[in-house]
């Protein structure tokens, strides 16, 4: 049976938001376990992940510290089997992804957001040093969302929400507003 381990932005990395980490220096590095109410050490937390088959890692979208964070934490699991996939990335490009990561040692890093056909909407300067780190080394590297298209198909299909809560006019209020806010869609979407 498969083992999640999900890590919140708003837990994990609140701490990092703080200050500018000197990742390189994790034994002054404490993770806060809300799990246990107890910190740990940086490399004992690396320890436990490497039990997990999937880690879920959050962000502040603009938060480089949460990024530093993470590019610490993919670095010291590098030597794991791991496959990152990315959010800013759709699953429909990973054909482009796979045959640029083949040909990887051509592509320069000044054009590997074009080479990735990196989405505008996401901020390259905040994710370039996470996507450097895993396109350059033998890291598999996926696409993560549904395109731009599925996303306005479903926005327009609207499928009937089942359930308690998901059903009731502000919680559906809230997902629209939601899927507006982040996918950047108009009010004719």
């Amino acid at each position: 049976m498969k083992k999640i381990f999900a890590i919140l932005a708003s837990l994990f990395f609140a701490a990092c938001s703080l200050f500018e980490p000197n990742f390189t220096e994790q034994d002054e590095l404490f993770i806060y376990s809300n799990k246990d109410e107890k910190s740990l050490k940086f490399n004992d937390f690396i320890e436990i992940l490497k039990s997990y088959d999937i880690i879920l890692l959050g962000e502040k979208h603009d938060e480089k510290s949460h990024h530093l964070a993470q590019l610490a934490i993919i670095k010291n699991l590098s030597q794991e089997r791991l496959n990152v996939v990315f959010e800013m990335m759709s699953e429909d490009k990973q054909e482009l992804i796979n045959k640029a990561k083949a040909k990887k040692r051509a592509v320069k890093p000044r054009v590997l957001s074009k080479t990735l056909a990196w989405e505008r909407g996401w901020k390259w300067k905040d994710y370039k040093r996470l996507v450097e780190f895993v396109f350059y080394e033998d890291i598999k590297m996926s696409g993560g969302n549904i395109s731009r298209a599925e996303i306005k198909a479903l926005y327009k299909e609207q499928r009937p929400l089942s359930g308690v809560f998901s059903t009731q006019e502000s919680v559906k209020e809230k997902i629209k507003k939601l899927i507006k806010t982040a996918h950047e869609l108009d009010s004719n979407d």
